[in-house]
């Protein structure tokens, strides 16, 4: 169980920001941890505009699409993002690292997407169920209030597709986690119906919980 929580803190820190700007004046290099650690501080503001539901997103984006399925989808998940009180922003790609979408961070529980690519519909949904889906992974582990994730699937559970392209891209730290919600972006409506699990009832109550997720939340408490 220690090896476990530890993999989720590394997994975590490869994500999470440490150092402090004053403004965007401080960034010492674009697309880079360091202009992302400043966007996901809300010291980089700038080119960074924050949406509510689809409307928003199309007309800060770009994204245009006459798929109502794929619209109404984007805009469950956002909503209930918001309601969660996770708010979803689109940034200018200046602030990514190269070929990074988008992100959600479990210390500040904030979701960016990537400007760049989000004019390409099919990209966005994928995009949002995936970040969307490490949201759900916070709700899992007891809590949007503490800076863990859980895998809501056992890994034997996940397509092997997944776990090979994930390899090839994360640290082993994060893999188990990645590879889910990889899985979980190709999904129609997971994520939405997940999040507003999430807002309604503990996760464990929807989604059996794996062995060791049942073991960390009866040790914190979650579970009596």
């Amino acid at each position: 169980m220690k090896k476990h929580i530890s993999r989720m803190l590394v997994a975590m820190a490869l994500l999470t920001p440490t150092q402090v700007f004053a403004d965007e004046s401080e960034v010492q290099r674009w697309n880079s941890s360091d202009s992302m650690g400043c966007m996901i501080l809300r010291e980089c503001k700038k080119g960074v505009t924050r949406v509510k539901n689809w409307k928003e997103l199309s007309a800060t984006s770009g994204a245009t699409t006459g798929d109502y399925t794929i619209e109404n989808e984007a805009d469950i998940i956002i909503i209930n993002l918001n309601a969660l009180d996770i708010p979803v922003y689109v940034a200018e790609s200046m602030y990514f690292p190269h070929n990074v979408t988008g992100l959600y961070d479990v210390r500040s529980n904030q979701m960016f997407l990537n400007k760049r690519y989000m004019k390409d519909t099919n990209r966005l949904i994928k995009t949002l169920r995936h970040e969307g889906w490490h949201a759900v992974q916070d709700c899992m582990a007891g809590s949007l209030d503490n800076t863990f994730i859980a895998i809501v699937h056992s890994e034997e559970k996940v397509p092997s597709l997944w776990k090979e392209i994930v390899a090839k891209t994360y640290p082993e730290s994060a893999r188990v986690w990645e590879a889910e919600a990889k899985w979980m972006g190709t999904q129609l409506g997971e994520t939405a119906y997940a999040l507003q699990m999430c807002r309604q009832k503990p996760l464990w109550e929807v989604y059996e919980p794996t062995p060791m997720t049942r073991e960390w939340l009866e040790k914190e408490g979650f579970i009596k």
